[in-house]
């Protein structure tokens, strides 16, 4: 069960707020002045990492939990949040920053990469036939190719 729909709400992004317009030299300005931020920002990143690739080892114990509490620190993994945070509306969850009336519909349980309760990636699969996950959507038939109906090359051994 997650905590945030499944489908998006268009009406939520067509009706939200958005930022002030301004002429190309107010933006240019406040963009100058965020940009050194910007690199300030990654230059730290840039010092972290370098910290980071000093420190002595040790072993890992295998029982080690990967998930904490709070989840998703691998964010550095997934490059399309840093551009997605680059946009106006940005990623759209709820414990953004973001200026009132901006949408933020996502919790942080995934439900943006889902369709109908399922990892959006796996569809295509299920169209194809190629995975069983369970019934198909209404309208949808298993692939019939003889690729996907043949018994798997390890059955015919």
């Amino acid at each position: 069960m997650t905590d945030q729909p499944t489908e998006p709400d268009m009406s939520a992004v067509r009706d939200a707020a958005g930022p002030p317009v301004a002429d190309r030299a107010v933006f240019q300005t406040e963009l100058d002045r965020l940009r050194v931020r910007e690199k300030a920002h990654t230059r730290e990143g840039d010092a972290v990492a370098a910290a980071r690739r000093r420190l002595p080892m040790v072993e890992v114990d295998p029982q080690t939990p990967l998930v904490g509490a709070d989840g998703r620190g691998d964010e550095v993994m997934s490059p399309s949040y840093g551009l997605l945070d680059r946009t106006v509306y940005c990623r759209q969850e709820f414990w953004e920053d973001s200026p009132g009336g901006w949408p933020q519909r996502w919790g942080s349980q995934g439900g943006q990469f889902q369709l109908n309760g399922r990892p959006a990636a796996q569809w295509q699969r299920i169209q194809a036939g190629r995975d069983d996950l369970g019934p198909l959507p209404d309208g949808w038939t298993a692939c019939t190719c003889p690729l996907h109906t043949a018994p798997p090359a390890a059955a015919t051994n």
